[in-house]
Order: C-alpha cells, then sequence, then structure tokens
C-alpha cells in the first residue's frame, strides 16, 4: 500500500473509544399523536471528552422534530443551537450543537429539555442518543433509550 493510500485511511476518522451512554430516557410532556410537545432528554457520559454536538435520532415517522427550536432548559452541558430534520422516508433528527464545547467528565449526567416535537403515529417508539466530538467522532453511544408510548388522540 502507497503512503498516500496509508494516510487518507488514517485520516478518515477520528480514534475514540466510544461508550455506552446509562441512564437514557425519553420523556414527553404528553403523550398524544399529533401533540406539539416538550420532550425531556436524559443521559448519564461513559467517556471524557469534549462534547460538540448530540444527536437525537428517531425511528423514521416516528416524530417531526422540525420545529424543535426551543431549548427550555439544559444540565450540565453549555449553549448552543437545535435542528431538527425530518422527511417522509428515512430521518427524524434532533441535533443540539454546543457553541463553545468543553470538556465534560465521565458520569456526568445531561439533560435537555426541548420543546416544539410532535410526534407522529400511535406506537412504542424510542430514540438513540449519541455525543460527538469537535471533529465529529463518536465519544459515547448509540445508545438507545427505553420505549415511549404515544397514543392516539381522544
Amino acid at each position: 500500500m502507497s503512503v498516500k493510500k496509508a494516510s487518507k485511511k488514517i485520516m478518515k476518522k477520528p480514534a475514540i473509544a466510544a461508550g455506552a451512554l446509562t441512564g437514557v430516557n425519553v420523556v414527553p410532556m404528553t403523550n398524544i399523536a399529533g401533540a406539539m410537545t416538550t420532550y425531556d432528554f436524559f443521559f448519564r457520559t461513559a467517556t471524557t471528552g469534549t462534547i460538540k454536538t448530540i444527536e437525537i435520532n428517531f425511528p423514521p415517522l416516528s416524530v417531526d422534530p422540525r420545529n424543535a427550536t426551543i431549548m427550555i432548559e439544559k444540565i450540565n452541558i453549555g449553549s448552543g443551537k437545535l435542528v431538527g430534520l425530518f422527511d417522509m422516508v428515512s430521518l427524524s433528527r434532533l441535533t443540539f450543537t454546543v457553541t463553545n464545547p468543553v470538556s465534560i467528565a465521565a458520569g456526568t449526567n445531561i439533560r435537555l429539555e426541548v420543546a416544539r416535537i410532535i410526534a407522529m403515529v400511535p406506537a412504542d417508539w424510542f430514540a438513540t442518543i449519541t455525543t460527538k466530538n469537535t471533529a465529529g467522532g463518536i465519544i459515547d453511544g448509540p445508545t438507545q433509550s427505553p420505549p415511549f408510548t404515544i397514543i392516539r388522540p381522544f
């Protein structure tokens, strides 16, 4: 293998020893399909690292986070920006990007309280949470939450 090819392989992904988040939980304030509501996301870090982004992925068509631009409260993570992405085929993701990331110790409990998320369909759903560093490498996760139940409107 040439040096050029070898260096490209080395540069593709930052070397990170990803751990599994613990205490992962997703709690919607209301569990009625079609209702715009606030969600609490809880997790505990497994690895010390500088968290730049927190990605919260949902199964396709489960929730629509496009309007989730309001962070009501956050604990143990810096200020930042929320972006919700959704399409009707494969994507339902909420990304929180920290403005000025700092190192977060392993074992730190983090909570995000996010408004304006819409559950689309009644079912038992889950979210998968991943923390990433400034280079986009995974620090912890992806780790799946226990299910949360969404019901039909009355």
